[in-house]
């Protein structure tokens, strides 16, 4: 609690201090003080010093706080949102006071005043419910109101310390909200949120109000809903339709193919408020009460009764407009076919069954009949329909079956009935049906058809109740299940005649309770089975986990024993005795026994190793060897993580070489989707991913003796995350040693995260190295950049080239501020020829795979390149490849290596007598105006170029070459590379998270090394969820790909879907072009003439799509033409020739990543032939469309066109484009235009019926504007969009929780399920990432529907 204001000390008491004071210096002094001082001297003697009064800042914040306090802070927050100034209430009562917080805000749209109250909790425990004074009440509610509105911030620290408790109170309070669905009270925007609710509640009261007119509908049969009931939200939304062939191909797809999950675990009270509101709404209450088996609240048991409802027993509500039951569109030019399936569709059959049935019996009527009843009753035909007319009657070897008994019973009926059997043929008869009901129809027929698959009455005759008017398809059918059922015991003897008494007198009874609709699905769906209920019981399938037997650590085992005499053996070896003298020779040998000692000795052991030290390949070694001569080989498991696939297994077959051990036995190591390891192996160097698996799927590792984690100081997010989970596993397993190792690492952010470390430091065993920055190398290699600029103006001097020669910083600033690659080839080249004859490699360090390509083509094009054996090494080269960086180069020639950052630390090339460093690299970093990730070359940090650095000097002395100016090393470089943690969007950050199985994403981060900060995690969760990528706080399918991805987790989607929608080129390129930029130029003197040009390109499709075509035509008219006519190509087409090149470079950077995950395979290119199917729909543009505006979601605005006008032609009156000023763009809140760059702003209507606009970003200046947008049709939306929600009314459903689309709600529900179905696909190439899904019926359906907007072909 905050101190209490000081009271005023007392009279009596200010006047008995001094008394008491002075007592010490003899009694009688005293008495005379007090007696005679009468005079105002005296008395101000004796009057006592009142103690100073505390400051507000002391009252409020305590003794020494000197910052703000809270009534200021949330003043602070009120004027930077445009809000009012707060006001204070303040409540007083014996026991103290108590204040609220009230802020107002002006809407701008409706000049209305709102109005929002925040009351603190007063029934918690650690906080006090009244205060001494009004002061401390209001300060206390200003506390509360900050947490209401920036709880997701760390505001607490601004708070004084007397505050901050409160904070964490409101904290709890806050996760107990959030479980209960309420975490829309922490909004940083309150009125927003009071806004919606608002219109919550609008929109619940007119769904009551609908609820309660449908009994009216369901009793008068109207589906009219007037104009005043359809709230102002849907009056404008764009309405859907889909052509019925689609839709059925759609629905036999779904009930196929979609896993209802059979619950039956509602409670009573909820079960029976699901099924009144169910009725109410027109369902019959068996139905409804069997969706309340398949469901968990409303809206499921809604989804279900709309699939398997038939729709002649639909509400009207939930029927489309002009629906007609019973009629049947003839859909072939075989007009008997169509005429016999609308006959067995009488029975109650879908007129698509009767066709299949039809089609795969030579359109036999009859047998397709019985076929169609076999499939009801048995859930598939009891034989197999051939199409030979031969094979009609008899089957195979079968004879002919007689029909003497038929005969028989059949004139016994007609003597029976008399005018009540109808004797249609001699294998069909009718019979009128007496059954004395209201209920039921008028005429009711029973017909019987002779069996085709047997004789007579060894099989029970094909049957079917026809009636006028019809009963419900599902109550037909339902009946013919029942009279299979009665029939059935009765095989052998005439049945018919029971069968119709037992009608007459049960036909009521079955009516009005038919059976479920489970039982008809098979023939509603063409399925071949009919699944039980019990096998839909939701089982959730725990991943196995990683079974393993603790370590024994008992000392002498005999395998150990065995283990001993083997080591001392091999290296008894002449090839043992070499190796040993190898190991001997590095700087970790010496200190071999202290490096065991604290590790043996300490949980966590921290190893900082310098270049050329020994320390990856020695300090596992160093473990082993020293548990073997214990006697405890057996008991060593070490695992040792690495960042990259080159590294670990370029150090397994070091290490395993080391040992003369084959690699897999002894040493192996694990990779994605590869490893070498045995059932002895007790070193395994693996990939930091492997291991986090490892720990996602709940392995303790109990059978690990020591964990190496190498190369720490990258500060990868793997790295970081695997940091907190072996924190939190060390407090399990108190036995398990880990050891963190690293070239340059600051042991001590280390030590204090871990606590207890122990810090070994060793030396490393360099040579000098010389270092040459930008202004040596041009004299040493006397490039001449003048020459190659052309005449291209050079950029002014600056700090890089104010201090050197004057002619050599002309040369700099000729050079621009990119790579040079011929600088680099003259570099190589002079370096060649100083070496002359000494042997030894040169390596250069690049920043991407398209540099490297690029440098390689360089050197090649020197003049005797045959000297050069140049090499690429990156992460996604094959293990085959990146073995050829190690072997020594003939002589005669030089090993010139290209690398990337790869080669900085773990991977260690012996011959290196030269570096030639350009100081780049790529790193992911955040664009925070247009929220994008992208991989972007910038300054390597000055810890990585001293690794660089020192490469050129582990065998003798070497030299650096940097392709920067000292200047750009101190001023333009990091000290150290920012953690990848700071540096990425938390989507990202949680998507990793959550893949790794982490529940509380927050709680994760907050104990991380270097947590972020916090503010934006629950806005990153409600976007994922938005994205597709969460669904109920789990990864969905989509999520889990795209956590696999290292690119902006829009990108990610784009990319995913390119790959499973057969246009990869395109996605890649898009996902590229976000990462770089548009590469049109637009000069201030040419915008017009630049949007043209760009506009030509796009041809209605959008910004996006029209900056692919542009590079797809650079791409394949490159090839063809000189530079300098490649040159002039871009200047004539306003295109930038280096953001085309970046572009490529950093598509080349996706394709490597995409490869390496498993996503594409490895052999991919745009046109090779065995994967071409990957690009088969690049010229496919609803869909391209579609998938780029999936990947922005959020981010759509919703088009409204102003109302069509017509002119008066000679033909007739025609209508008129509008004109692009009327078209108006909404966003999810505020009204938007289109930027004036884009290709789309004069456009007067899009392409596709787009009556959505996705966008990239949006930008405020003098209007609210959309920037690189594409045009996406509703069902783009609605299939690859946001969430889809069912409008409970039946106008339709939200996307996104605010875009409405009017439609047949039953579409709405096809379009949920079929969604739920291609994450299902997307699931499946989770575990297989090979599977090509492509082909795949739910991503045709998909592609389908978005390319012809939901109708069929023509």
């Amino acid at each position: 609690m905050p101190p209490k204001k000081p009271a005023k000390a007392a009279p009596e008491k200010s006047k008995a201090e001094p008394a008491a004071a002075s007592s010490s210096k003899g009694k009688g002094k005293a008495q005379s003080t007090s007696s005679g001082a009468k005079g105002k001297g005296a008395a101000a003697a004796v009057e006592p010093q009142e103690p100073p009064k505390p400051s507000l800042n002391e009252i409020i914040g305590g003794k020494g706080w000197t910052g703000k306090l809270p009534v200021t802070l949330f003043y602070e927050l009120t004027v930077k949102n445009h809000w009012g100034k707060p006001e204070y209430t303040n409540r007083q009562s014996k026991e103290g006071h108590q204040s609220s917080v009230i802020i107002r805000y002006k809407n701008p749209k409706t000049h209305e005043t709102e109005t929002i109250r925040f009351d603190p909790p007063s029934n918690l425990k650690t906080v006090p419910a009244f205060h001494p004074t009004a002061l401390e009440a209001r300060h206390f509610a200003a506390t509360y109101a900050l947490h209401r509105v920036y709880s997701g911030r760390n505001l607490q620290y601004a708070l004084p310390p007397t505050h901050r408790p409160y904070w964490q109170a409101f904290e709890a309070v806050k996760k107990e909200d959030v479980k209960q669905g309420l975490e829309s009270k922490y909004s940083e925007d309150p009125f927003l949120v009071q806004r919606d609710k608002i219109t919550a509640d609008a929109e619940k009261a007119a769904a009551r109000e609908k609820a309660a007119l449908v009994g009216t509908v369901a009793t008068t049969g109207a589906h009219a809903i007037s104009s005043s009931q359809v709230p102002k939200g849907w009056s404008g939304s764009v309405l859907v339709n889909m052509g019925k062939g689609t839709r059925g191909l759609l629905e036999k797809f779904i009930r196929l193919n979609k896993d209802w999950k059979y619950d039956n675990t509602l409670d009573n009270v909820t079960k029976h408020s699901i099924t009144s509101q169910l009725t109410t709404a027109g369902f019959r209450i068996s139905h409804a009460e069997e969706a309340c088996e398949w469901a968990t609240n409303l809206e499921d048991a809604l989804e279900w009764l709309l699939i398997h409802v038939p729709e002649d027993d639909m509400p009207a509500k939930y029927l489309p407009d002009n629906y007609t039951v019973g009629a049947v569109a003839f859909v072939t030019d075989s007009l008997a076919r169509e005429y016999a399936a609308k006959r067995l569709s009488a029975a109650g059959y879908p007129i698509e069954a009767a066709r299949e049935a039809l089609a795969a019996c030579s359109d036999n009527e009859t047998r397709a009949a019985e076929i169609l009843m076999q499939t009801l009753v048995y859930g598939e035909p009891k034989r197999r329909a051939v199409n030979n007319e031969d094979d009609l009657i008899i089957f195979d070897d079968e004879p002919e079956f007689s029909s003497e008994q038929w005969k028989e019973e059949q004139d016994s009926l007609e003597a029976i009935y008399g005018e009540k059997f109808i004797r249609v043929s001699e294998d069909i008869c009718q019979i009128k049906l007496e059954v004395n009901s209201n209920k039921l129809p008028a005429k009711l027929l029973l017909e019987v058809r002779k069996p085709c698959s047997g004789s007579y009455p060894d099989e029970i005759p094909i049957c079917a109740v026809i009636s006028e008017p019809l009963l419900p398809s599902h109550v037909r059918l339902s009946l013919i299940r029942r009279i299979a059922s009665y029939a059935e015991p009765l095989k052998g003897e005439a049945m018919i005649f029971a069968v119709v008494d037992w009608l007459e007198t049960s036909m009521e009874e079955m009516v009005d309770r038919p059976g479920k609709l489970k039982e008809v699905s098979s023939v509603v769906a063409g399925a071949a089975a009919i699944r039980s209920a019990h096998k839909h019981i939701a089982q959730k399938r725990k991943n196995p986990k990683h079974k393993t037997n603790p370590i024994d650590w008992t000392p002498g085992l005999p395998e150990a024993l065995e283990m001993l005499k083997l080591a001392e053996e091999r290296m008894d070896t002449m090839e043992g005795r070499k190796m040993m003298t190898a190991r001997r020779s590095l700087p970790a040998w010496n200190l071999r026994a202290h490096i065991t000692e604290c590790i043996d000795s300490n949980s966590v052991t921290v190893i900082s190793g310098e270049t050329g030290s020994g320390k990856s390949t020695q300090c596992v070694q160093f473990v082993l060897d020293d548990l073997i001569r214990r006697n405890l080989g057996t008991a060593a498991k070490i695992l040792c993580t690495q960042p990259r696939r080159i590294s670990a297994i370029g150090l397994a077959e070091r290490v395993s070489a080391e040992r003369c051990v084959p690699l897999g036995s002894e040493v192996g190591y694990a990779i994605r989707g590869e490893s070498k390891i045995g059932p002895n192996t007790s070193i395994v160097f693996m990939t930091t991913g492997v291991l986090l698996r490892r720990l996602h799927d709940g392995d303790g590792l109990s059978d690990v003796s020591h964990v190496f984690i190498d190369e720490v100081h990258e500060r990868s997010l793997d790295s970081d995350f695997l940091l907190v989970l072996m924190k939190r596993l060390l407090t399990k397993r108190k036995d398990l040693k880990l050891v963190l190792m690293s070239a340059t690492l600051n042991a001590k952010v280390f030590a204090d995260y871990f606590g207890n470390v122990q810090i070994v430091n060793i030396e490393g065993r360099t040579f000098p190295v010389n270092d040459f920055y930008l202004d040596d190398v041009l004299r040493f290699t006397n490039f001449n950049a003048l020459a190659l600029a052309r005449g291209d103006k050079l950029r002014p001097v600056d700090a890089d080239t104010a201090d050197v020669d004057p002619a050599i910083g002309m040369q700099m600033r000729a050079l621009g501020q990119g790579v040079n690659y011929d600088l680099i080839a003259a570099t190589v080249q002079a370096i060649d020829e100083e070496l002359g004859e000494s042997d030894g490699s040169i390596l250069v360090f690049l920043s991407g795979t398209l540099e490297i390509h690029r440098a390689i083509k360089a050197i090649n094009d020197l003049p005797e390149s045959y000297r050069y054996l140049a090499y690429p090494l990156h992460a996604s080269l094959i293990p085959a490849e990146q073995r050829k960086v190690f072997l020594r180069a003939p002589k005669g020639q030089r090993k010139i290596i290209c690398a990337t950052n790869v080669a900085e630390t773990s991977i260690t090339i012996e011959d290196i007598v030269a570096v030639i460093d350009t100081g780049r690299v790529k790193e992911t970093l955040f664009d925070p105006e247009t929220r994008m990730i992208r991989l972007a070359e910038t300054w390597a940090s000055r810890a990585s170029c001293k690794q660089r650095r020192g490469r050129a000097g582990r065998v003798r002395e070497g030299d650096c070459y940097k392709l920067y100016t000292r200047n750009a090393e101190m001023e333009k470089m990091k000290e150290a590379t920012t953690p990848e943690i700071l540096r990425v969007p938390l989507e990202n950050i949680c998507l990793t998270i959550k893949a790794m199985g982490v529940k509380d994403v927050g709680t994760f981060l907050r104990s991380a090394l270097t947590p972020p900060d916090t503010r934006t995690v629950d806005a990153a969760l409600t976007t994922l969820t938005r994205m597709g990528a969460l669904k109920d706080d789990d990864l969905t399918g989509l999520g889990k790909h795209l956590s696999t991805i290292p690119a902006d987790v829009r990108s990610a989607k784009l990319m995913i879907y390119g790959s499973i929608f057969g246009c990869v080129d395109a996605a890649l390129t898009i996902a590229s072009i976000l990462a770089v930029k548009s590469p049109f130029v637009v000069p201030r003197e040419k915008r017009d003439e630049s949007r043209e040009t760009r506009s030509s390109f796009g041809a209605g499709n959008g910004d996006l799509v029209a900056d692919y075509q542009a590079f797809d035509e650079w791409t394949n008219i490159a090839p063809t033409l000189s530079n300098s006519e490649l040159r002039n190509w871009c200047d004539q087409n306003m295109l930038s020739l280096p953001t085309l090149n970046d572009i490529r470079s950093n598509k080349s950077q996706y394709i490597s990543s995409l490869q390496e995950i498993g996503f594409l395979p490895l052999t991919y290119h745009k046109d090779a032939g065995s994967t071409r199917f990957l690009n088969s729909q690049n010229n496919n543009d609803a869909l391209v469309r579609a998938i780029v505006a999936s990947s922005f979601s959020p981010q759509i605005a919703r088009v409204q066109l102003p109302e069509k006008k017509y002119a008066a032609t000679m033909s007739g009156a025609k209508e008129l484009d509008p004109e692009a000023r009327t078209i108006k763009y909404y966003t999810e809140d505020e009204r938007a235009f289109l930027h004036p760059s884009s290709t789309l702003f004069d456009a007067q209507g899009f392409k596709g019926n787009a009556a959505f606009m996705a966008f990239a970003s949006k930008v405020s200046t003098s209007k609210v504007f959309l920037r690189d947008v594409t045009p996406v049709s509703a069902f783009g939306i609605l299939l690859l969009g946001g969430n889809v929600e069912l409008d409970m009314s039946g106008r339709g459903v939200k996307v996104d929780g605010w875009i409405r689309v009017k439609c047949w709600l039953r579409i709405g529900v096809l379009v949920k399920c079929l969604r739920v179905l291609l994450d299902t696909e997307l699931q499946k190439k989770v575990e297989n990432p090979g599977l090509e899904v492509s082909g795949s019926q739910a991503v045709a359906l998909v592609r389908r529907l978005i390319e012809y907007d939901g109708m069929d072909p023509a």
